[in-house]
């Protein structure tokens, strides 16, 4: 044989071993005689929405019910080689360009139909990533692994709680009101996330869409903060570009009212030792969160009749 094959423990092993070097995968061939790089890259693999596959179910984190998952692009047996992609280490980002569908999700082994495998060519010494089937999947299906240590961003690399937050503004019986709302997801022991914590908040005093978008935002800082938590990482998520590019420091907003929503909290968390990633997600990854702003919304309409007049609430 003219490759390495690594699985299992031989997998962190080799991670671990290279923890400071960290490559890029890609599709693209060289001309390298050995077995390990010989062969057509294979292409039954697609990308597919996650709700025609089942993969939207209610209280479903982000993570769990994105936009778009890779499915298979048709029926194969056990054993059959879906995909394969190539890099100078054996750790690296995925590819961007290509190929056009999203890493496959990481779930508990028992759950899991398909299966990472490194191959290190002796000719040239690249490493070769394949993903091979571990059953009998159908057209359509989408595919996860146990394991995914080698591609950064996700597996080994996911935080302890799961953020998601939004805001909406909604004209309801002639009265403009706004909510905002904030779901929390708590990971333990490589398990499906849990849902924790549901949070919403009513602003009857006739907001912006942008505004409830950042009273959102401090709104899921403020919860997380109050966990009390050990482990004190978090993905936030959100489905508005403006508030995600401040909060990740990649673009502040222009908006001077929208910035001094979110900054203070942003200072306390930091403060208590909080290490947040922020990630855009699409509108529809973000369901949980937005049925809870909708009920914040109801609840600033409601107010808005109150004898005593508006106030904001929150539960």
């Amino acid at each position: 044989m003219g490759g390495q094959e690594i699985q299992g423990a031989d997998q962190e092993s080799a991670e671990e071993a290279e923890e400071g070097e960290v490559g890029a995968w890609t599709r693209c061939r060289s001309s390298c005689p050995g077995v390990g790089c010989a062969g057509v890259a294979p292409g039954n693999l697609r990308r597919q929405r996650a709700d025609r596959c089942g993969r939207r179910v209610d209280d479903a984190p982000p993570s769990e019910t994105r936009a778009w998952v890779v499915a298979t692009s048709a029926p194969v047996r056990p054993g059959t080689r879906l995909a394969r992609l190539w890099s100078n280490e054996s750790r690296g980002c995925w590819p961007v360009r290509a190929p056009r569908w999203p890493p496959p999700r990481v779930v508990p082994l028992q759950l899991a139909n398909a299966e990472w495998l490194l191959h290190r060519c002796r000719h040239c010494g690249r490493w070769a990533c394949e993903l091979r089937a571990l059953r009998e999947l159908m057209e359509g299906e989408a595919v996860t692994v146990p394991w995914a240590g080698h591609i950064r961003g996700i597996g080994a690399d996911a935080e302890a709680y799961e953020v998601a937050f939004d805001g909406t503004s909604l004209r309801l019986r002639g009265v403009r009101c706004a909510g905002a709302g904030v779901a929390i997801w708590k990971t333990t022991g490589g398990g499906r996330p849990r849902l924790i914590a549901r949070v919403w908040l009513a602003l009857p005093e006739g907001t912006t869409a942008l505004m409830a978008e950042a009273h959102a935002c401090r709104l899921a800082m403020q919860t997380l903060g109050g966990l009390g938590a050990e482990i004190r990482t978090a993905r936030v998520m959100g489905d508005n570009p403006i508030i995600i590019n401040h909060c990740g420091n990649s673009r502040n907003t222009r908006d001077p009212e929208v910035a001094e929503v979110m900054d203070r909290a942003l200072t306390c968390l930091a403060q208590a030792g909080w290490t947040l990633r922020w990630s855009w997600i699409d509108r529809r990854a973000n369901a949980v969160a937005h049925d809870t702003a909708k009920v914040g919304a109801r609840r600033a309409r409601a107010l808005y009749d109150d004898p005593v007049g508006p106030r904001q609430g929150r539960v």
